[in-house]
Parts: structure tokens; C-alpha cells; sequence
């Protein structure tokens, strides 16, 4: 594997972490795991199927900040007419920059990030970090996303589950989904972390990640749970949209492990890749 391929997947993981305490600067706000919550729906710029996915799942104020760069003013306005709401929405990146900007000075908590890379081929990056105990969109939008065949790489990372994840060493049972589970790491320094593989060795993955393959341990599973996908899978942007949704409504404890998780769903995700479209997707609570 050559050298500017090397770090495609590490950089999921240690940018994407890095994007959850620097940008927007908005501190993670602690959830509390009760509800129901009032969604409001954000409509931004390319978010038709996100939106679709949204509705399938629950009930939601719906806003429009219109197809171009949304105005400050009209952004402090949506927050303060929705204190104690959750909002959930998917832009692009150059809208993010100044909603998030807006929330930040607002007050605004964050929940949830996510960033989403789609390449000419269809094939999809996302890095996604989140609040302990809002984790999970991962697990349902990597099952869908198989379902459908498409090749794909996921990694999610909660935030603050310090002293949480060494425990996490059972998951779900992944080869009902075509994947193979491994838990790397945990004892000589490294973060741990579940890594689940579709048709790529854990020793070519774990050189795209920067890990150390000896390290690699199949994973326990309960056999007697099987991640489930998102109802509908027109889309990953339909899939997390319902996703989002649903936790972000509250009323039920979320069951995922606070443990950072990567999929990787076809060989030729560990190669090159180039983005022709990038969003960002968000859970915050006004």
C-alpha cells in the first residue's frame, strides 16, 4: 500500500475526533437519555433524501434555511424560538461553517457530528463522533449500507467514554451482514476499537488505520443480537436521517457500547478516494 494511502482510514478516525473538540467549538452537551424530544428538521442545501429519512421516523418541525449560505440572523432566530428542542439537519460544508458559528454563540448544545465524503463512484466516508450515550447511527446505517452492496467506510468515535471502552469487549453478531468483527488495541496504549471487515483482511485494514495488526482479536459476539438496519436504505443520507431521528427523540436508553467503532465494506475503500460531494450532519439541542 503506498504511503498517501495509508492514512485514508486513520484520518477518519484522528481528524474526525479532532473536529468533535475544535470545530465549531461548540462543548458537547451531556444527554440525558430521556424524552420525548421535539425534533425540528433543517433544511440546508442537498438535504431531499436526509429530510425523507427524517419524516419516516418522526414527527418534526420543518425549517428552511433555503439553498444558499444561511443568514446568522435568521439562524439566532431559529434557536431562540426553539429552546429545549433538538434539531437535526444535514448541509453542506461551507453552510455548516456559519450555522455552527451561530449555534455556538447561541449556546447551543451538541449531540452529534457527522461527516460525510461521497466519491464519483458512489462510494461513501463517514466519520461520525458523539456524545456517551447518543452513540449508535453507525450500527444501523453500516447494515443498511451492506444490504445494498455498496462500498463504504464508517467510523464512529463517542466522546468522553474514558475508562468505558475496556469494558466493551462483546458486540453484535456482524456476520449476518457479511462482516468480520475484530477488537484491536486496549493494552499497550492504543485506543481500543472495534473494527468490522467486508471482504478485506485485518491486516490490510489495520495498515490503513496505522494499528498494529498483531494486535487484531476476533471479537465475542451475542449471537442473539444482530444489528438491524434502517427500515428503508434508498440512500446512506435516507438511512442516517432516520437514524438521527430516532435517537434523537429520546424515550429509550441507547444500547450501543460506548466503544469507537470503523466499518469497512469493500476492498477498494482502502485505496485511493476523492470526493466529489461533502455534507455535514448534526444533533443539537437549542
Amino acid at each position: 500500500m503506498k504511503v498517501h494511502r495509508r492514512s485514508i482510514l486513520k484520518g477518519m478516525l484522528t481528524a474526525g475526533s479532532l473536529a468533535a473538540f475544535g470545530l465549531p467549538r461548540i462543548s458537547f452537551g451531556a444527554n440525558l437519555n430521556t424524552g420525548p424530544y421535539d425534533l425540528v428538521l433543517v433544511s440546508g442545501i442537498d438535504t431531499a433524501e436526509f429530510a425523507a429519512g427524517v419524516r419516516g421516523a418522526a414527527t418534526a418541525t420543518e425549517i428552511s434555511l433555503g439553498k444558499s449560505l444561511p443568514d446568522l440572523a435568521a439562524a439566532a432566530r431559529l434557536f431562540d424560538a426553539h429552546r429545549g428542542k433538538r434539531l437535526v439537519g444535514l448541509m453542506s460544508d461551507a453552510a455548516y461553517v456559519l450555522f455552527s458559528e451561530a449555534a455556538r454563540d447561541a449556546g447551543v448544545r451538541q449531540l452529534f457530528e457527522g461527516r460525510h465524503s461521497v466519491a464519483a463512484d458512489g462510494g461513501t466516508r463517514h466519520s461520525l463522533n458523539s456524545v456517551t450515550g447518543f452513540q449508535g447511527s453507525a450500527e444501523p446505517l453500516a447494515a443498511g449500507l451492506a444490504q445494498s452492496g455498496a462500498a463504504f467506510a464508517i467510523s464512529e468515535v463517542p466522546q468522553g467514554t474514558e475508562g468505558l471502552t475496556t469494558l466493551a469487549l462483546r458486540g453484535g453478531d456482524w456476520a449476518t451482514h457479511g462482516f468480520a468483527s475484530f477488537h484491536i488495541g486496549g493494552e499497550t496504549g492504543n485506543a481500543p476499537l472495534w473494527l468490522h471487515l467486508g471482504g478485506i483482511e485485518p491486516s490490510q485494514a489495520c495498515t490503513a488505520l496505522g494499528l498494529d495488526a498483531a494486535q487484531a482479536e476476533t471479537l465475542r459476539c451475542w449471537r442473539s443480537y444482530a444489528p438491524q438496519p434502517a427500515d428503508a436504505i434508498p440512500g446512506w443520507d435516507h438511512a442516517l436521517g432516520q437514524t438521527l431521528a430516532k435517537l434523537a427523540i429520546g424515550g429509550r436508553e441507547n444500547q450501543t457500547p460506548c466503544v469507537t467503532q470503523v466499518f469497512v465494506h469493500g476492498a477498494r475503500m482502502l485505496e485511493e478516494f476523492s470526493a466529489c460531494d461533502s455534507y455535514v450532519s448534526f444533533v443539537m439541542e437549542a
